[in-house]
């Protein structure tokens, strides 16, 4: 059961909630982190155009995925079944995808675990002629499991 709290309570809670917000911020800003939404990658002009390219192919692959329903099972109780969880290209570096200075870009599909095995390679035959139509290769494909989920990634060297 959900309690509501007055009016003014409520308003003393948000206040505090951004105090703490504040403190947090300004502590970041000290130590010079900052997460990743309030940063502005620096990339050259080749990067750039690298990672404009792999986000395009990612946007197409996603469209292509769900257009041809490769995800999507059909289940007499359930109905039809999404097991497409995301298709993204992310910058990556030495501390991960949070890095500000990436020197990878990966193309990844994610989707669920129970996917029938002939869909799962319908979705990573998709992923693997995008890969192809790019003018510059892959410089590595590889496959990775957890908490449910499959995943097919190709990983591009800025």
């Amino acid at each position: 059961m959900q309690r509501f709290l007055p009016l003014k309570e409520n308003l003393l809670f948000n206040k505090i909630r951004a105090m703490k917000y504040d403190r947090i911020r300004t502590q970041e800003e000290e130590k010079g982190t900052r997460t990743m939404k309030n940063q502005i990658i620096e990339l050259p002009a080749a990067a750039a155009e690298k990672l404009a390219l792999v986000r395009k192919v990612a946007k197409r692959l996603r469209r292509k995925i769900k257009q041809d329903r490769l995800a999507i099972v059909h289940d007499r109780r359930l109905g039809d079944v999404d097991y497409l969880e995301t298709v993204e290209a992310l910058t990556c570096g030495e501390l991960g995808t949070d890095d500000a200075e990436p020197t990878e870009i990966l193309l990844s599909v994610t989707y669920g675990a129970g996917l029938p095995a002939a869909q799962a390679e319908a979705i990573e035959d998709a992923l693997l002629s995008s890969v192809k139509a790019l003018p510059f290769p892959a410089d590595d494909i590889f496959r990775g499991s957890g908490d449910g989920t499959r995943e097919y990634t190709a990983t591009f060297v800025l």
